[in-house]
């Protein structure tokens, strides 16, 4: 059985050596891309992926880490608490 093709944007994930409880602001941009963001209480999440000036809102479970390479959480539209990104 072929082992499926991973895309080059999740083959850099790696372990996560940082984290940091996020507070969402509409302008506060990260020094550098996170590798993933959990939420400690289910919601929505507003993001914005590296290289797009686009919002994203990606509904989050509780403890479930998600892979996610972005520069900013937004404040507006995220209704999710207990915001950590990991690096």
């Amino acid at each position: 059985m072929a082992m499926p093709t991973v895309p080059v944007a999740h083959r850099d994930l790696g372990s996560w050596r940082y984290s940091i409880d996020v507070t969402p602001s509409d302008s506060t941009t990260y020094d550098r891309e996170t590798k993933a963001i959990m939420v400690t209480v289910s919601g929505n999440v507003n993001v914005r992926f590296i290289g797009d000036q686009e919002t994203r809102i990606i509904p989050m479970v509780a403890s479930q880490p998600l892979p996610l390479a972005v520069d900013r959480i937004y404040s507006t539209s995220t209704t999710a608490t207990g915001i950590k990104a990991f690096w």
